[in-house]
């Protein structure tokens, strides 16, 4: 029988599809960081590194309300420069601003906050109260700040607590933005001064380890043994010995004749070489000093992790309407800064920006004069106007429809916002919100006032809102606090 041959088909090669060359565990860390979903648990945040999934402290500031939190995921995480828009200066806004103030004075017992005020409205006093009450709060504070008392350590009081919290508070009185400029530079020469006495000393830690390592390792190791004494198997001659000392003497007296040469003038420069050692060798101690300075100073709590400014557009407003190009550049440029400052060091700024509601349009007037058809005048007709394009109102970022509050440099602060954070003021139940508004002729207005409650008028909560979040996907989240 013939012996047919089986001829296999030939195949195109199979394309390598890219999730064979990555694990599952590159793939969920590369969808959490496209879809901003990401695993909390108190605080936390979990962070890929290495192809293993570790949990990592992110240093989160929360505002101690429940539902604040949670619309926040946490807190404000550090690296982030954040906007809160109020609606003026003693409202829920200023209370929120002094909460995450006060929560990070105690989330580290040596940190400090710099305040920059430049209204000279922000109230001290308001902020003491805001301490008291976060220690009686949460007893477990007394333990963590111990603070010494007539009575002895560990007996000191709330007040005297508050008072030494307090005393970590920078307060910076400035009046133009040249002046928030300066404050900000000052803060940062004080940031950068504590990282490199940091990282001096790390290094003088590493060194003197290895040093103590290396003493450690000539101490455990064996001693070695010392070389053999040679015998002696000539008997020295006793006229040769005098003969060599002969020569020793003549030699002793050369050295003596040549040292006596030099004049004056090396003796000099003899002098001024053992000063010049001298002085080095006292830099080292100079330098010692100031390093354990500024170990002093970050113990002591000099370290700034938290920058409170109230507020820009009170000093960048009436440059605005003198030169809007170069006040526009140089407040980006600050602001740019200021985002950078953050992120190299870690801290949390927070930029309070007061958000008044929209002013109401004026009525047009009408200055037409109405005449019959017999009358011989005429009034003067205006030429037509050329085309020009009409003013739009900006629309109110809120996304409750009655909450009207506009916040202030929108062009030119929230291009620089990790987080954008609006807090106003609403009516808490539908029968508040009714006693609130009324409509008269189309149109919503506030009637204050009106029976609700026994005559005491609407019952109000503080609403938080996030306008919008570069990194954590949480625009459009919001939160009540009571008020």
């Amino acid at each position: 029988m013939p012996i047919v041959n089986e001829i296999t088909p030939v195949c195109g090669a199979e394309p390598l599809l890219a999730s064979n060359m990555i694990g599952d565990t590159e793939l969920e860390g590369l969808f959490e960081s496209v879809l901003n979903v990401r695993e909390s648990k108190g605080g936390t945040k979990k962070v890929l590194r290495d192809g293993e999934h570790e949990w990592k402290e992110y240093g989160k500031l929360g505002t101690g309300v429940k539902s604040v939190d949670e619309a926040l995921e946490g807190g404000i995480e550090r690296e982030m420069l954040v906007g809160i828009g109020c609606e003026s200066a003693g409202g829920v806004g200023v209370e929120i601003c002094l909460k995450l103030l006060a929560n990070s004075l105690f989330l580290n017992p040596t940190s400090s906050a710099a305040l920059i005020d430049t209204t000279g409205n922000l109230d001290i006093l308001r902020l003491y109260k805001q301490l008291v009450t976060r220690l009686q709060s949460d007893a477990s504070l007394l333990k963590a700040f111990p603070v010494q008392s007539s009575q002895g350590e560990g007996h000191a009081k709330v007040e005297d607590l508050a008072a030494a919290v307090l005393e970590r508070v920078k307060i910076m009185r400035v009046f133009d933005l040249v002046g928030v400029m300066e404050a900000v530079s000052e803060v940062r020469e004080d940031l950068d001064a504590v990282s490199k006495a940091t990282t001096v000393l790390d290094v003088e830690g590493q060194e003197k380890e290895k040093e103590r390592g290396v003493e450690e390792a000539m101490s455990t190791s064996v001693p070695a043994a010392p070389p053999p004494r040679t015998r002696k198997t000539v008997i020295a001659d006793s006229e040769d010995e005098d003969e060599d000392e002969e020569m020793l003497f003549e030699a002793d007296v050369r050295d003596s004749s040549f040292n006596t040469a030099p004049a004056q003038g090396g003796q000099t420069g003899r002098s001024t070489a053992v000063a010049e050692n001298s002085n080095a060798v006292q830099e080292p101690e100079k330098d010692e000093s100031s390093t354990t300075r500024k170990l002093s100073d970050i113990q002591n709590g000099k370290g700034v992790t938290f920058i409170l400014i109230d507020n820009l557009a009170h000093v960048i407003n009436p440059l605005l309407k003198k030169d809007y190009v170069h006040t526009h550049s140089l407040a980006s440029s600050f602001l740019l800064s200021l985002s950078n400052l953050t992120k190299t060091h870690k801290l949390h700024t927070i930029l309070m920006n007061p958000s008044p509601p929209p002013r109401p349009t004026p009525p047009q007037s009408n200055n037409s004069i109405t005449n019959n058809d017999d009358s011989p005048y005429r009034p003067p007709q205006q030429p037509p106007q050329p085309h020009t394009q009409k003013y739009k109102p900006q629309v109110p970022p809120s996304i409750f429809s009655s909450n009207a509050l506009l916040p202030a440099l929108p062009n030119i602060l929230v291009p620089f916002l990790d987080l954008h954070i609006l807090v106003s003021r609403l009516p808490r139940r539908k029968a508040d919100a009714k006693a609130l508004y009324v409509v008269q002729g189309g149109e919503e207005k506030a009637v204050w006032g009106r029976g609700v409650r026994g005559g005491r008028g609407p019952e109000m909560v503080g609403v938080v809102e996030i306008l919008a979040d570069r990194w954590g996907g949480r625009t459009g989240g919001w939160g009540v606090m009571e008020l």
